[in-house]
């Protein structure tokens, strides 16, 4: 089964998302901050983040940044939330995020993650999940 790490502040939107993901056929973590976020990054990485931008004020952003650096991480496929159109949505997409996904809909939220994730199709092989270093090894 696919994992997925869903950090979102808002416990409705998480609950959502995790139940699209769930039919998606995603097996999903929930961390509700920064701090978590990354703890749950830690050793294998998911197949997935769905990454809320404006997590712990901006937190989220600063996440991908710290993800983006790490050789383990790099590829990892992420689905931001946040606001379209703004200079936070397009510095995550210069991190090469997909989104912005605003949650209500299950068409939607498999549409993002398709988007998401066919860009790693060609990483399919497992070989960059495993963190040997976590995420600082670079």
């Amino acid at each position: 089964m696919k994992r997925a790490v869903i950090l979102i502040g808002d416990a409705t939107t998480t609950q959502s998302v995790r139940r699209g993901l769930a039919e998606l056929g995603y097996d999903t973590e929930v961390a509700s901050s920064a701090v978590e976020g990354l703890s749950a990054l830690q050793g294998a990485v998911p197949h997935l983040l769905v990454l809320d931008l404006g997590i712990d004020e901006g937190g989220g952003l600063a996440v991908l940044q710290v993800l983006r650096r790490s050789r383990s991480t790099r590829g990892l496929p992420v689905l931001v939330l946040g606001p379209p159109g703004t200079e936070l949505m397009e510095t995550a997409h210069a991190l090469d995020a997909a989104g912005p996904f605003v949650p209500g809909s299950a068409a939607s939220l498999q549409m993002w993650v398709e988007v998401a994730t066919s860009s790693y199709s060609s990483s399919s092989s497992d070989s960059y999940r495993a963190a040997p270093g976590g995420l600082g090894a670079s």
